[in-house]
């Protein structure tokens, strides 16, 4: 092991036990080869049950937190219903690029673009609509390219929301119904391939596979992704079809007004979690060591290394289309613009702002190496060089700062699991850029001492505007609900 990670192994730890804004409370960080094995795993802190398990008692009971504790991945779902949709395409069951609204997806039908919220004479507002222009794709829904977008991260969907709320017949029903095709059904914001736009695009995608499998995502998913990978502790309902699971689940941390770390479980959003059962954006839960079997299988399958039977989720060039995806002019100026934002800190990652990115099919990917750190790399703990991942590599997160990298030129994956808000909190962000660096680095001395001595046994080669202020909107938000 390295100076880099002995110092992070020391920072990761200290986190734990540090008050205000450079706690963490508690967290898992996992780095796999693409062979398959465990570089690194380190867990740190310890977490309280969530109080929806009837094993919870008090906050203040405290266990150790590890690999093996079930936490609420958000939008870490997004690549696991990615995999299930293209693993829909490679079997004929969709196609990327036909028109959803022809036969899978109705609702895109006829859809509209929300061009405008106009006043209305009485003090209030209305919405300016027109027919859009194009057809809607999967490939369109899976790289937020579509034109749908999520409420509280663009103020006029939310306007229209709330003005759909209380003026059409149906609207407050609509919002608050279980089923995706009638809660997540808003007007785009531009014509497909026009924009980019963070929102609920794959949660229409899972719905699509639903349809075409007639299954949940649920039983989909045990099926085709986690039963075949041996994991065996994810699932979209830990509470009644997976009871077991939930004395695993953890509360969650939120920041109070002194940054400190205290109990977030009646946090708005965190109320809202489950409202739509299958949802393919958010709504799974799973852990670490589980999360870490996906995508080191994705890696290895790219990498060329053998997977056991069943274990290939798809073809090795299936995924390397899906990094390689490029993405319009209009769509790519804009998602540059909102990653280059100072305050879009959890959308991108271990990615400095200025670097060119582009959304492939599963995730963020990084069309050139990372050669420098982020702005929130402000001390020595980082390198100057950042964490040095290779280029066209892939990564995402999910709400309470969980994130995962799979860079295949690296040869190497990742996950690095908290349960903390807000999103794009910077001393989780901070250690999981330390984390990544030291990673990387410590292959490349591995490889150096190869060179020098190569008798030895070494490793082998292998939005916050957007996030801070989309937290406060999704919090008030979701109280209106």
């Amino acid at each position: 092991m390295g100076k880099a990670m002995e110092t992070f192994k020391q920072n990761f730890k200290a986190a734990s036990s540090t008050k205000g804004p450079d706690g963490i409370a508690a967290g898992t960080a996992i780095a796999i080869s693409g062979d398959g094995r465990v570089l690194h795993s380190y867990s740190t802190g310890t977490y309280h049950v969530n109080p929806k398990a009837p094993s919870a008692t008090s906050e203040n009971d405290q266990k150790p937190f590890d690999g093996d504790v079930i936490c609420w991945i958000a939008s870490c779902t997004k690549l696991m219903a990615t995999v299930a949709t293209m693993q829909c395409v490679e079997r004929g069951l969709l196609d990327l690029d036909a028109d959803v609204g022809e036969k899978i997806l109705p609702e895109f039908k006829d859809i509209q673009v929300l061009e405008k919220m106009e006043d209305d004479g009485k003090g209030g507002k209305k919405p300016v609509l027109r027919a859009a222009k194009g057809k809607v794709t999967l490939r369109n829904l899976l790289t937020h390219t579509s034109g749908v977008s999520y409420e509280f991260t663009n103020p006029t969907l939310a306007a229209w929301r709330q003005w759909a709320v209380a003026n059409t017949p149906d609207g407050a029903a609509n919002h608050r119904s279980s089923d995706i095709g009638t809660a997540f059904r808003v007007p785009l914001l531009f014509d497909p391939d026009q924009g980019w736009a963070y929102g609920y695009g794959i949660d229409w995608a899972g719905e699509a596979v639903m349809r075409v499998t007639k299954q949940t995502l649920e039983a989909y998913m045990a099926k085709n992704i986690w039963g075949p990978l041996g994991m065996n502790s994810t699932t979209f309902d830990p509470w009644v079809e997976r009871k077991d699971l939930a004395p695993r689940v953890a509360g969650m941390m939120e920041r109070d007004a002194e940054k400190n770390l205290a109990a977030g479980d009646k946090a708005a959003y965190v109320q809202g979690i489950g409202a739509q059962k299958y949802s393919g954006g958010g709504g799974a839960y799973s852990t670490a060591n589980d999360y870490a079997k996906l995508v080191a299988s994705l890696l290895g399958t790219i990498n060329g290394f053998p997977q056991k039977p069943g274990r290939n989720l798809l073809q090795a060039q299936t995924l390397n289309d899906m990094i390689a995806q490029t993405n319009s002019t209009p769509a790519a100026t804009i998602l540059n613009a909102i990653v280059s934002s100072p305050m879009a800190a959890g959308l991108a990652g271990n990615i400095p702002g200025d670097q060119k990115v582009e959304f492939g099919l599963g995730g963020l990917v990084n069309r050139v190496p990372i050669s420098k750190p982020t702005r929130r790399a402000t001390d020595a703990t980082i390198s100057a060089e950042g964490t040095g991942r290779a280029a066209n590599s892939i990564q995402w997160c999910g709400l309470p700062n969980c994130h995962w990298w799979i860079s295949p030129g690296d040869g190497v994956c990742g996950v690095f699991f908290t349960q903390v808000l807000p999103p794009g909190d910077n001393a989780t962000l901070r250690l999981y850029e330390e984390f990544e660096g030291a990673v990387l680095r410590d292959l490349k001395e591995n490889q150096k001492s190869a060179v020098v001595a190569p008798s030895r046994t070494v490793l082998p080669y292998l939005l916050a505007p957007a996030l801070g202020a989309a937290y406060l909107a999704y919090t008030r938000y979701y109280r209106t609900r």
